[in-house]
């Protein structure tokens, strides 16, 4: 297979839980035009074998800025 070029999207998913017996919650990381981003998004879950459908809801950074999600986070404890 060939390695994906640089305007081609590259992505792994990291981390990943039921919201509920129909959506899942992804945390997948990304490469787009050169550029890491970390996406959080709202999946609907799809029969097996198929992949899910992503949603409109959900939030897409730069990796950046993880540090201050993870502030945001903690500030919910």
């Amino acid at each position: 297979m060939d390695e994906p070029t640089n305007t081609e999207a590259q992505e792994e998913i990291i981390y990943e839980f039921d919201k509920n017996e129909r959506e899942v919650v992804k945390l997948r990381k990304s490469v787009f035009k050169g550029k890491e981003y970390v996406d959080l998004r709202l999946y609907v879950k799809t029969p097996e074998g198929e992949d899910d459908i992503p949603t409109k809801k959900g939030v897409n950074l730069p990796v950046e800025m993880i540090a201050e999600l993870k502030k945001a986070i903690a500030k919910l404890k």
